[in-house]
């Protein structure tokens, strides 16, 4: 079968409208300026800074794929953190690790990364 495209039908103007100058485009309102810190009084701006300064800072959430050997580890630490009455989370003891790898020797970490097991690259990912 012959595929035909047709051609869209012209919008029926009156005689007036088409005679009628063209209308100027709208004009967008603009908002409210935004008052200035400085425009308040000094003891509402101390009240303000140690709010800033006390929320927590932005987490991120990410995926992990360790070996069933490592994950036992980690669950090991944790059981380890709670036999000292201080019950630790994944993240947590994930967090310490990379606080006290920071604070190895450049040959240290060297070795600690070359002791690791090789992991098999993920299948079909991208």
């Amino acid at each position: 079968m012959k595929e035909t495209t047709r051609k869209p039908r012209a919008k029926k103007t009156s005689v007036a409208e088409a005679l009628a100058p063209p209308r100027p485009a709208a004009k967008r309102s603009r908002a409210k300026p935004i008052v200035h810190v400085e425009a308040f009084p000094a003891v509402m701006t101390d009240a303000v800074e140690p709010a800033l300064a006390a929320r927590p800072p932005k987490r991120v959430r990410v995926r992990l794929r360790m070996p069933r050997e490592d994950y036992d580890l980690l669950k090991g630490l944790k059981a380890r953190a709670s036999e000292f009455d201080r019950p630790a989370r994944k993240s947590e003891v994930l967090r310490a690790g990379l606080h006290a790898l920071t604070q190895a020797t450049s040959e240290e970490f060297r070795a600690l990364l070359d002791a690791l097991a090789p992991m098999g690259k993920k299948q079909g990912g991208a």
